[in-house]
């Protein structure tokens, strides 16, 4: 794997078509404008990280901007999926003796990682997974939780694990179940044995004393049968509300006065709406958004504006009002999105069709929300999803495919 680590306020030149070669000579020879901001620059290109045929489906940045957690899939290779923790200062995979693995996120400090792990078994079908915590520093294993694990993800602010069961276990009372974990340590905190067929632990309060499930399995069907939706104490056990609400996401405003969720509307197949709750007794306050396509939905650092992207469009909506204060839509929907902590730039991925070929390929654009000009753009890259990331200094970068079978990727600086 090779890195090539590149400050240079001319980084657009790439965007225009130039290889690597062509923009190290312009660097030296070169004097230009810059068609769109001298504040973006091409900072890391991380080549063949998805070496052996395999596809990079996923990059993340730590909140430090020094490591980088990818993962590719199995494509044309036998080795199958694997993931990357890489030294950006080095290039140097910190974590090239875990086998196969799966996808994985940083906590909020940067500090831990989270991934799954393939436990060895004769066939893969029936291989068993495993949930790792490693020190982001070193790669190094700090602990692990239970095989039964399906899924498990951070809570917003790094501190607490929550994870939850295998679809396909055997085991009815797993499936039902979810745990809470400290992220430190690993201890678990508590577990939720919920009367639903896939219940799913997707949102934990800033304070961490609470835990939102959702039923997994219908979250996007239109049943309202059972309970879809709860919110629990973690400390207690205490059951503080729960619903029919056909819940698909959830998150807590910084200050944990306000939780947000997206709905599947129970009247309208195909449309949703969001729903702004009381961030203690989660009581509705007011549902608005009606039209969102399965968004995502967050806050911004500061915690006065919503963020949602989700179908054609990506709009910011005051928190006091919730009223749309800035919208982007396009033609076509987006593959991905990702926006800036403070609301001002947000990064898309759109599929388009090649010239020579009939299958999919994207085109990536950062838009600026005040104005929804485009600061930046490429055309025709290879199907993948873009990603985005906000470090502690207030950074946004993006991390976009570089060649036309996504082995390799390059990091941008907008700011």
């Amino acid at each position: 794997m090779a890195t090539k680590i590149i400050t240079h306020p001319m980084g657009f030149l790439l965007c225009m078509g130039l290889s690597l070669a062509a923009f190290q000579q312009a660097e030296a020879q070169l004097s230009c404008s810059n068609l769109f901001s001298s504040e973006i620059k091409i900072v890391n290109i991380l080549s063949d990280i998805g070496a052996g045929g395999q596809n990079v489906s996923q990059v993340e940045l730590n909140s430090s901007g020094d490591r980088a957690l990818t993962y590719a899939s199995s494509g044309n290779s036998f080795a199958g999926p694997r993931s990357l923790l890489i030294d950006l200062s080095t290039g140097k995979n910190l974590i090239e003796e875990l086998g196969v693995t799966f996808r994985g996120s940083f906590n909020r400090a940067g500090d831990l990682v989270l991934i799954s792990q393939q436990i060895p078994s004769q066939s893969y079908a029936l291989s068993k997974w495993q949930v790792l915590v490693l020190d982001a520093s070193t790669g190094k294993v700090k602990y692990s939780l239970s095989p039964d694990i399906a899924t498990s993800m951070f809570s917003k602010n790094g501190n607490l694990i929550l994870s939850s069961p295998l679809s396909s276990s055997s085991q009815t009372e797993m499936q039902n179940t979810v745990s809470v974990n400290d992220a430190q340590t690993g201890i678990k905190l508590a577990t939720f044995t919920r009367p639903l067929r896939q219940a799913k632990a997707i949102a934990a309060s800033p304070d961490n004393r609470h835990v939102v499930v959702i039923n997994a399995q219908q979250m996007w069907s239109n049943s309202s049968e059972g309970i879809l939706f709860s919110i629990h104490d973690i400390k207690s056990g205490r059951t503080i509300i729960e619903e029919s609400s056909p819940v698909y996401s959830a998150v807590y405003d910084p200050s944990g006065k306000y939780l947000l969720t997206g709905i599947r509307s129970k009247s309208i197949p195909g449309e949703n709406a969001f729903q702004l709750r009381n961030g203690r007794t989660g009581e509705v306050i007011r549902t608005f958004g009606y039209g969102f396509g399965g968004a995502q939905l967050s806050f911004t650092k500061n915690g006065k504006q919503i963020i949602a992207l989700g179908g054609t469009q990506v709009a910011l909506f005051d928190l006091k009002t919730l009223a749309p204060t800035a919208s982007i839509k396009t033609d076509t929907f987006f593959r991905s999105a990702t926006a800036s902590a403070n609301g001002d730039l947000v990064i898309v991925s759109t599929p388009r069709k090649s010239d020579r070929e009939t299958r999919a390929v994207d085109n990536f654009f950062v838009y600026e929300f005040a104005t929804g000009k485009v600061v930046y753009q490429e055309l025709g890259q290879a199907m993948s999803e873009v990603f985005g990331a906000t470090t502690n200094d207030g950074s946004f970068y993006g991390i976009i495919p570089t060649d036309y079978r996504n082995t390799s990727v390059k990091i941008l600086k907008f700011n």
